[in-house]
């Protein structure tokens, strides 16, 4: 009988150190260990079991940290309910607007009463309110970057902070000696806020803070948890990345009409008015800036010339299309890539384009027209589908 015990925990222990050996990275524990288990000594059973639990594998169940599956399944739901509100932040032209749209989803998917978003003013001294859910105040809400606010202390030191009460003086101070709660909001509309959830947004480029998105009062009357504050980082991630792709994408679209500017056709607020407007409306800022504010196509094109420093070819009525050129393309092509050829003389080719710096849009012309020497005229998007259509008519 005891032979037979001592030559199971033999074989259990060969077949141990068979499985787990190449894996584990305690080869050298293993090795000692075989050569023991494989004699008939009585303590064979006892080192298998003290090298069995040095790993764990032999731990009783109650000693086993158990998996909390419900929290598990509150993470999944709440991430991609996350995802679908990152997605739409991605995908929107307006984040402004966006963001205003869609407070309820996000307050609905923090299950806290209202939030408020901040932004950093171009002095970099305040923050100040740009969406605010629950207040029935038009005047924007207007903060210093200092430790006298729960949002300017988040701008300030760029910590996400989590508050279970902020009338509680004791946890305002264990976060900072000089943290304060402005309770004078409170005060003027009989809200009653309790727990705060701050998180900063960052420029993904210039690790800046360049706002803050701070949320109220957790519906279930507790704390804002760990699953909240993980979520709001994220969010605040996404948030920072868009207004930064905006904020590219603005300056880029100034900067090609900022001829307008310098001949006093149109002023900043103005062109800033036509690209909020262009938008709204999902049209050219060039429709915007004809159809509102009566800038003549001419002065578009001329304003593009100048910033492309290249010639403008306006639309001419009764255009002879170049023959050759024009059948190694099509309608199709040509509006995909917004350039179209409208002169051709031996192996030169004249190309109307809405913009000649597209990488992409450069490589596929050349493609087209491989032995052809290429040269570009700028156009305004109105101009260019006139030509279109008198080129391929409908």
């Amino acid at each position: 009988m005891w032979v037979n015990r001592h030559h199971s925990a033999r074989k259990v222990g060969n077949l141990f150190i068979t499985r787990f050996y190449a894996t584990s990275g305690y080869g050298s524990i293993f090795k000692r260990a075989r050569p023991m288990l494989k004699c008939n000594d009585n303590n064979n059973a006892n080192i298998l079991r003290e090298v069995g639990d040095m790993f764990g594998f032999f731990k009783k169940k109650e000693e086993q940290a158990p998996v909390d599956f419900h929290n598990t399944e509150l993470r999944l739901e709440f991430s991609q309910r996350l995802q679908a509100v990152t997605n739409k932040i991605h995908a929107a032209d307006n984040l402004d607007e966006l963001m205003l749209d869609m407070s309820e989803d996000i307050c609905g998917l923090f299950n806290c009463d209202r939030l408020t978003l901040y932004a950093v003013s171009g002095d970099k001294k305040c923050i100040f309110s740009k969406v605010k859910t629950g207040l029935n105040i038009s005047k924007e809400l207007m903060l210093p970057i200092d430790e006298t606010s729960v949002a300017g202390y988040v701008a300030l030191s760029e910590r996400t902070i989590r508050i279970r009460d902020v009338y509680d003086e004791k946890e305002l101070k264990s976060i900072s000696h000089e943290l304060q709660f402005r309770k004078e909001v409170d005060s003027l509309t009989g809200y009653r806020t309790k727990q705060m959830l701050t998180a900063p947004i960052i420029n993904p480029s210039s690790q800046t803070v360049m706002g803050v998105l701070q949320l109220l009062n957790n519906r279930n009357g507790e704390g804002f948890d760990d699953i909240a504050e993980e979520g709001l980082q994220e969010l605040c991630k996404t948030i920072g990345v868009a207004f930064v792709q905006r904020l590219k994408a603005a300056a880029r679209m100034r900067s090609k009409y900022e001829p307008l500017l310098m001949e006093s056709i149109i002023s900043t607020a103005e062109l800033d008015l036509a690209i909020n407007w262009a938008r709204r409306k999902n049209v050219d800022v060039e429709e915007a800036l004809v159809s509102e504010f009566q800038v003549k196509p001419e002065a578009i094109g001329k304003a593009l010339a100048k910033s492309y420093n290249l010639p403008y070819e306006p639309f001419i009525a009764g255009r002879q299309k170049p023959a050759e050129a024009i059948r190694k393309v099509d309608r199709k092509f040509v509006e995909r890539y917004q350039s179209i050829p409208i002169e051709e003389k031996g192996h030169d080719i004249v190309l109307m384009t809405t913009d000649p710096e597209m990488g992409n849009r450069i490589r596929m012309i050349r493609e087209t027209f491989p032995y052809n020497n290429l040269y570009y005229r700028v156009t305004t998007q109105r101009e260019f589908r006139q030509t279109v259509d008198q080129f391929f008519p409908a």
